[in-house]
């Protein structure tokens, strides 16, 4: 063999487009395992809410937060001159889906992509925000370091801040 057909013989080998798809299918199916993987650990690394629906002794609704990986234990919400009814007792409820159905109250908003996320309640006509950099009750933020026992009575109540919007024609389109 001469030069010539020994530099064709390799060139051949080196054009191979099916050998090279699958080189670089296997660098990207691995790059995208391993980004995943990442990306898992960063959407689930915190833990979610831990939110403990119940009522005291004299059955007034309570609800105790905690999410230990950012320092927040057992800050409680009261809400004083409100009844309600729970046939199970306390629940504990860790907020990692969406699809969750609340003791008392209803969800408002959720956002859990990188938990904890952010969780939004209207509970007895309060607006309650769980953010990690601090609570919003009706619209105004309490540092964590502040909140320890918050009481809502339904004498400093908010009105309702989303109001049914009425349509109209040129909407209905």
């Amino acid at each position: 063999m001469n030069k010539q057909e020994l530099r064709d013989e390799l060139h051949k080998k080196d054009d191979n487009l099916f050998l090279h798809a699958i080189g670089v299918f296997a660098v990207c199916l691995f790059a995208y395992i391993f980004l995943y993987s990442c990306d898992a650990r960063l959407r689930t690394g915190k833990g979610p809410w831990s939110i403990t629906f119940d009522t005291t002794t004299n059955d007034t609704p309570r609800i105790v937060v905690n999410q230990p990986n950012y320092g927040i234990t057992n800050v409680t919400l009261l809400f004083p001159g409100e009844s309600v009814s729970l046939t199970n007792g306390a629940t504990n409820i860790l907020f990692t889906n969406p699809k969750i159905e609340l003791p008392f109250g209803k969800i408002r908003h959720h956002d859990l992509s990188y938990q904890p996320g952010v969780i939004t309640i209207l509970a007895f006509n309060h607006e309650i925000e769980f953010i990690r950099r601090g609570l919003f009750i009706d619209r105004s933020e309490i540092p964590w370091s502040d909140a320890k026992t918050i009481s809502l009575a339904p004498t400093n109540q908010a009105l309702p801040r989303h109001p049914e919007r009425k349509r109209t024609k040129d909407l209905e389109q």
